[in-house]
Formats: structure tokens, C-alpha cells, sequence
């Protein structure tokens, strides 16, 4: 009866949910939120054992910190990760957006991480995350484009899917602002002999990046793509990782392959 009575009430008295006050009781509601404040439109939350900064209803910060620390989409990964039991893991975040998923991984790992972010934006903010929680020392981030060709230029589109900041693109241009970066860059910037994590989200540009040298996959132990079938089909991307000698599975959005050349 009472949730009957719930179901008209919100037909009569529809929730508004854009609004700026709907989206400061969202943030309330998330799980370990302890308090926050607000400076202009970027909210800074403490929740318990960490920080982050979020813009408002009108980016995609929430739905991005939902989809990494609520629904926890990299949860297996990282037990995986726990279960090798390295002292230090060395991890590339391909689009990392504000950071949140670096920050995810550094929360409960010693490690290394490459954050690559092509919009200046959400690097300001990625920033942001990794000086609230002191991670300087493990967290590197460049404002840069992942790409096959150390000499590309780039620069940002925002007309990709819903035009949020989690679906900024980059477009080729001799001109552009954006230098480029490939895998094989930052492995002899680093001196990793390997890649214990490459996670990839890269709105599209995996699709250049699995179309040239790929060799970057035999010193990958896992890796993880959001594929953007707009530009690449998700099928080519298994095909690849398979005949690399991956073992393939999804998780949500993810294809996840684990190198079999690593469980020997």
C-alpha cells in the first residue's frame, strides 16, 4: 500500500532531477560521503579515506565517480592486480578524465600510474584529485593525446554521443594544440619493461591504435577497453587481443584481456 502510494505521489509530484539542489543531495547519497563544500561549480567531497573534486549537474563528474567507486567497474581488475602481490604495479590510464579511476587503483595499491588526459579541463581537475589526496608521488599526469605517431597533432571535439566531458574526442589536425604520445613513448620515458595495467578509454582513438603496431600488447599484462563501436568494432578488437595471446572477457562495458604469457 505505502509504495503504491509512493508511485502516485511521484507521479502527481514529479522529482526534478536538474537541478542544482537535486544534484547536491546525489552527492550526499553516495556511499562513504562524510561532508563536502563548494567553490563555484567544482565541489569538493570528502568521503571516507579519500578526496575528489566534481563539477556540477551539467558535467559528467557523477556519473563517471558513479561508474568507478559506486558500481566499482574495475573491482575484478584490481583483485587481480592484489592477487599477482607485486611491490608496485605500473598502470596506464588512457582518458583519464578527471582521474577517478587513477585514483581508484592508487586508493589501495602501491603504484605507478601515467594519467593521459587530452582535454585541459578535465586535466585541471584531474589535477585537482591527485593533489587533495597527496599522490603526486605516484600519480603523473600529462595533458596529451594517446596515439600511433609521436609527431600527430590534435584537438578536442565535444560532438561525440552526448557532448559531455566524458565523451571529448580528438581529431587530427597538423595544426592542433595537443601534442601526441604512443605506448612505446612512455614505456622508455618510464623504463618499464611491462605494463602491469593499461586501461583504455580513449572515445574512439583505440581504433587508430589497434590499426598500427600493436607490439605494445607483449608487455601488457591486462588490459582494459571501453570500445567505441562508432570507430572500431568490439569484435576486431577480441580478434586482436586474442591472436596476441590474451584470454577475453567483458565486464559491463569493458572488454578485459589478461596475458597468458604472464600466468606462466
Amino acid at each position: 500500500m505505502i509504495s503504491k502510494l509512493k508511485s502516485i505521489f511521484r507521479i502527481l509530484f514529479p522529482i526534478n532531477s536538474n537541478t542544482d539542489s537535486y544534484f547536491e543531495k546525489r552527492i550526499t547519497w553516495l556511499p562513504g560521503y562524510l561532508n563536502h563544500s563548494k567553490i563555484d561549480d567544482v565541489n569538493i567531497i570528502l568521503f571516507d579515506g579519500f578526496k575528489v573534486v566534481m563539477r556540477g549537474k551539467d558535467h559528467s563528474d557523477m556519473s563517471v565517480y558513479s561508474q568507478i567507486f559506486v558500481s566499482e567497474e574495475y573491482k575484478i581488475i584490481k583483485e587481480i592486480l592484489l592477487n599477482i602481490k607485486k611491490d608496485k604495479y605500473q598502470i596506464i590510464d588512457a582518458g583519464a578524465n578527471v582521474g577517478y579511476t587513477s585514483l581508484y587503483f592508487a586508493i589501495d595499491l602501491n603504484v605507478d600510474i601515467i594519467s593521459i588526459e587530452p582535454s585541459e579541463d578535465n586535466v585541471y581537475l584531474l589535477k585537482k584529485n591527485i593533489e587533495l589526496n597527496h599522490l603526486d608521488n605516484r600519480i603523473e599526469f600529462k595533458c596529451i593525446a594517446l596515439s600511433s605517431n609521436s609527431n600527430h597533432k590534435y584537438n578536442t571535439n565535444n560532438n561525440f554521443r552526448d557532448g559531455l566531458d566524458w565523451s571529448t574526442t580528438t581529431v587530427l589536425d597538423p595544426d592542433g594544440e595537443i601534442n601526441s604520445v604512443t605506448l612505446n613513448d612512455l614505456l622508455l620515458e618510464k623504463k618499464w619493461d611491462e605494463i602491469d595495467l593499461l586501461k583504455m578509454d580513449i572515445e574512439g582513438a583505440e581504433s587508430e591504435i589497434f590499426n598500427a603496431d600493436i607490439d605494445f600488447l607483449q608487455k601488457t599484462r591486462i588490459i582494459a577497453i571501453e570500445v567505441h563501436e562508432e570507430f572500431i568494432s568490439p569484435k576486431k578488437i577480441e580478434i586482436i587481443l586474442r591472436n596476441s595471446g590474451f584470454i577475453v572477457f567483458n565486464i559491463g562495458e569493458l572488454t578485459v584481456g589478461i596475458n597468458k604469457a604472464f600466468l606462466l
